[in-house]
């Protein structure tokens, strides 16, 4: 007899090329890279130059290796700087009624 097992598949180590960039807000990008550092693919048009950092891992998954990569290179987000909005003037109550009959009174 045969028995109907459901078979859950783990993600499986491999081998990961990967770069930090930043984009326009700051914040720290991961992407695949050549053992050089540069994008490969179509990344090349999004994020030019080369990597601030980059390394190579094995035996390792994606989320593992990437959690490594940010450690090891000691780099953080920048932070986000918020525009000043200009202040709206600030229009001038009128007087409530007990201050008005306290006025008319004195």
């Amino acid at each position: 007899m045969s028995r109907k097992t459901t078979k859950t598949s783990k993600p499986q180590p491999r081998r990961w090329s990967l770069g930090l960039f930043r984009n326009e807000a700051g914040e720290l990008v991961t992407t695949y890279v050549t053992t050089a550092g540069v994008p490969i693919g179509i990344l090349k048009k999004q994020f030019k130059g080369k990597a601030l950092f980059h390394a190579v891992y094995s035996d390792l998954t994606y989320g593992h290796a990437r959690a490594r990569l940010v450690k090891e290179s000691k780099l953080q987000d920048l932070p986000v700087v918020k525009k000043a909005t200009p202040k709206k003037p600030v229009a001038k109550k009128a007087p409530a009624k007990e201050e008005h009959l306290v006025k008319k009174a004195a």
